[in-house]
């Protein structure tokens, strides 16, 4: 459902980026994907080391997702990277 890209910074901060697209669906339900990403980088955001750009792009069937599949989906990926 997701692509991340991380790469260092070199600014000693975690930032992070969300892109959905209009194949996810109407704005409302762009804005919801948004927010639930975001509401997962923020719940675990003492877990990221510091320094990373991460930038989350959303595909079309994300917007049917809750907070706990974003957390499965997502954080399978950067539990291999950052051990979350």
């Amino acid at each position: 459902y997701f692509t991340l890209i991380l790469m260092c910074n070199g600014q000693g901060v975690t930032r992070l980026g969300v892109t959905v697209g209009k194949k996810t669906g109407n704005a409302v339900k762009r804005n919801r994907t948004k927010r639930l990403i975001r509401e997962f980088f923020r719940l675990h955001k003492g877990k990221f080391p510091q320094g990373y750009d991460i930038v989350t792009i959303a595909k079309k069937d994300a917007s049917d997702l809750d907070l706990w599949k974003i957390k499965e989906e997502i954080g399978i990926v950067l539990e291999n990277e950052f051990r979350v």
